[in-house]
């Protein structure tokens, strides 16, 4: 009995360590519970049947929409699209310009150094069909499809209730759909942000060491893919520390995961720091996204710039009605915003959920996701002359908050709507009615406005 109070104890420490106390019944009432992974997908007989269909009915047109005629829309190459496929062909056959390695970390990408990830990704793909507009984009293609995949398992997790439409809503939205059909690298930043994000809600429930480690080392790899990750990689890792911070507070045995994340990530980084410090290029292409005559970073005048041009990013006519406009046609779909109107309450529940939950691994990711929608333009008005428009191709490295709100906010409305009793008809409501929602949207913009983007 004393051997048995004593683990008891010592399990409850170890909870309270990692800030995961079970509140009291009365507590548990006024806080969603998020940890449960068993309430994710938690319906069973017919209703259980009928919101597998929705799922099956909405992957499936995301995964015809991502890879049906990849070759022919976009109409050719982008001019970035392919640089990425000769350079591949050229690491694939020891014959990129020298002084390159034969295995290298960097890339000389038109005028400036850009990380490899990409090239050894869709090095594969180029070897078994050959230097193909459509063999170069399903490296991309694939990129995305796992990227998503993560995120579903993440709010597998984090027991978040039908998380998965959540996920699939920002994937089948203009802006998912887009980005998967071209390489630019974009969706393999994605991907490892979102392997990162699961593996530190791994890593942070199981307190792993060896989790934690790989978490920050996934993070910090999405550097390596695109250089708008330079700014978005470091942005989202402070977001997980304002998480940590949210959730637990300054007791400092609580920040162990995330400690040993930032080791990793620190490690993984090592010859992003020896590159900094010695190719006179590496800056290049944040110069030329400034323009001449543009103020210094650290300055007041940057400073007030900034905070002039916040506004645009969150423009409901940006977001969800025209997409990127006086810039490049090419970085979003004429016709249509870069979100269907349906993420916009999805989101503002998530906020709602997390602010409402309570403290652990959730909490944690909830509260990141929610700093990183605050701070998504970073990536770009940073490093950008003021006066331009919103680039979505920079800020796209933040737009991984988006599905993750969502699937919080889904899962708020699963549980207001469906109740707790997991064979009721109820439970089939959300999934079905959001699916039917979601597919009616994307159809209209594969059907519409992206059909006529190889005229563009």
């Amino acid at each position: 009995m004393a051997s048995a109070t004593a683990v008891a104890h010592e399990t409850q420490a170890g909870r309270m360590a990692d800030g995961e106390v079970q509140p009291s019944p009365a507590a548990a009432t006024r806080r969603i519970e998020f940890r449960r992974r068993g309430n994710a997908i938690p319906l069973r007989g017919v209703a259980g049947v009928v919101a597998a269909l929705a799922l099956l009915a909405t992957a499936g047109s995301m995964l015809w929409m991502y890879f049906h005629r990849l070759g022919k829309n976009p109409a050719g190459f982008f001019c970035d699209e392919a640089q990425i496929g000769i350079r591949t062909w050229q690491l694939l056959h020891g014959t990129l310009p020298a002084p390159s390695p034969r295995f290298p970390a960097f890339y000389e990408h038109i005028d400036y150094t850009i990380g490899a990830f990409s090239l050894y990704f869709g090095a594969p793909f180029i070897a078994l069909f050959g230097p193909t507009e459509a063999a170069v984009r399903v490296s991309a293609t694939v990129a995305m499809v796992i990227g998503l995949a993560a995120l579903v398992l993440l709010t597998v997790r984090l027991g978040l209730r039908n998380g998965w439409i959540g996920v699939l809503v920002f994937g089948l939205s203009p802006i998912g759909i887009h980005m998967a059909r071209f390489n630019m690298a974009h969706p393999h930043g994605f991907m490892l942000s979102a392997l990162g994000f699961l593996l530190y809600a791994v890593a942070r429930q199981q307190r792993s060491a060896g989790w934690a480690l790989g978490a920050g080392a996934i993070l910090g790899m999405a550097v390596y893919a695109n250089v708008a990750w330079y700014i978005a990689t470091p942005v989202t890792i402070g977001c997980l520390g304002l998480g940590e911070l949210v959730s637990n507070g300054v007791v400092l045995a609580r920040w162990r995961t995330f400690a040993l994340s930032v080791a990793g990530t620190l490690l993984i980084w090592i010859p992003l720091f020896h590159r900094m410090l010695t190719d006179e290029s590496f800056f290049n292409r944040f110069k030329e996204k400034q323009g001449i005559g543009a103020a210094p970073l650290l300055s007041r005048a940057r400073l007030d710039a900034v905070l002039d041009a916040y506004p645009k990013y969150f423009s409901l006519d940006y977001l969800f009605r025209t997409g990127e406009s006086g810039g490049i046609l090419r970085h979003s779909v004429p016709g249509a915003g870069l979100f269907p109107w349906l993420i916009l309450p999805l989101v503002l529940l998530g906020i709602v959920a997390i602010l409402w939950a309570r403290r652990g691994p959730a909490k944690v990711i909830g509260i990141a996701a929610v700093a990183m929608l605050v701070l998504y333009p970073a990536p770009d008005i940073l490093t950008t002359n003021p006066l331009a428009p919103p680039y979505t191709f920079a800020v796209f490295s933040m737009f991984l908050c988006v599905p993750v709100l969502c699937a919080f906010g889904v899962s708020l409305l699963s549980r207001w709507i469906g109740g707790s009793a997991t064979s009721s008809w109820r439970q089939a409501v959300v999934p079905v009615a959001l699916s039917a929602l979601l597919l009616a949207g994307s159809w209209t913009f594969y059907r519409g406005p992206y059909a006529d983007y190889p005229n563009v």
